[in-house]
């Protein structure tokens, strides 16, 4: 078998709502992909996956997966306070990770994360499975006619408040207690905004601020912060989380010849610039499973990262958790450590 015709024999480790609806089906189909192993803690997680999977065997605890499976690469579906340790695991033992956002729960865990990607001979790609959607290349298209972006306002309302989804909302406590709605969701649209600004592009500091709209929250729901990029481009990310209903997610951006402003969940907006109004219609923001497998079957085929890196990764964090600190002290903070040390 050719290195490029190679097939993966991959783990899925964490099988909650994120494995069950994105990454499993996505391997199942993926040619490059073959899926061997599963792994959680719940035995009905395992059950039910077992079954969905058409008999991928599942195992409760990772050093029974370690024992019982040959695996070239993991699939991590986890929270951010149990991945790390996780993934420093297998790359030791010279496996490839594709790793759920976020990277980390704080930038201590991530730094001692990259440590381990920086020494390891297995690939490390960070799951930001937005930035491979048509809604994201369809932008970084439309970008050009408006001119070098000098704001993006980004407002994303997601994770509606269900009475009859009680593990939802479980989950999403644990997640606000244990982290934030800025280093979870608002870390997928501080990706998108380097993605689309280009490699060069930085952020510098940040302000924040936060709020409950129940006091039964074990954290904040809503976010409203202010970023600034190295090159004078300001961001606006607002997250609203656990509302009884969603309004519409929305992208706005203003550049030097003009403005683009668009829906996230339909794909329509109006693209003004120099003089002319055009209509946008593109796909609407969807998770592309399959188009983030193939980034990774070419890092994995190539021994570089294709995908999203683990400095991408990095960056979202060192933004969010700098979001995190201005929002608990009320200042302006500033992003040092943008970059990764080598």
């Amino acid at each position: 078998m050719s290195q490029t015709s190679r097939i993966y024999r991959t783990a899925l480790i964490g099988l909650g709502e994120i494995a069950e609806n994105g990454h499993m089906p996505a391997l199942l189909d993926h040619p490059r992909f073959r899926l061997v192993a599963l792994c959680d803690s719940s035995p009905d997680r395992r059950a039910r996956l077992t079954t969905l999977s058409q008999g991928v065997p599942a195992f409760a605890n990772v050093s029974d997966l370690y024992e019982h499976q040959d695996i070239d690469v993991a699939v991590l579906a986890l929270h951010p306070e149990v991945s790390v340790s996780i993934a420093i695991d297998f790359l030791k033992k010279g496996k490839s990770i594709l790793d759920e956002k976020p990277l980390a729960i704080n930038l201590a865990e991530s730094k001692t994360l990259g440590e381990a990607v920086s020494s390891a001979s297995g690939i490390y790609q960070i799951g930001f499975v937005f930035r491979y959607s048509s809604f994201a290349m369809e932008i970084k298209r439309l970008l050009k006619k408006i001119g070098a972006p000098r704001s993006f306002i980004i407002t994303i309302s997601d994770e509606r408040f269900d009475d009859a989804n009680p593990n939802h909302f479980l989950r999403l406590q644990h997640i606000i207690r244990t982290s934030s709605a800025i280093n979870h969701e608002g870390s997928h649209f501080l990706d998108l905004v380097k993605f689309w600004m280009g490699s060069d592009f930085n952020y510098v500091s940040a302000l924040a601020s936060s709020g409950k709209t129940d006091p039964s929250f074990q954290g904040p729901n809503i976010w409203h912060t202010t970023l600034a990029g190295n090159d004078e481009c300001l961001l606006q990310l607002n997250v609203y989380w656990l509302s009884p209903e969603l309004g519409d997610s929305r992208l706005r951006v203003s550049g030097t010849h003009g403005v683009l402003d668009v829906s996230f969940k339909s794909g329509r907006g109006e693209l003004l610039y120099d003089g002319c109004r055009e209509e946008v219609l593109i796909p609407k923001l969807a998770q592309n499973w399959i188009g983030q497998l193939d980034a990774f079957a070419q890092s994995l085929d190539t021994g570089t990262v294709q995908g999203a890196t683990f400095q991408d990764g990095f960056s979202a964090l060192c933004a969010a958790s700098a979001c995190e600190t201005a929002m608990s002290t009320g200042t302006r903070v500033s992003i040092s450590q943008g970059i990764f040390p080598k």
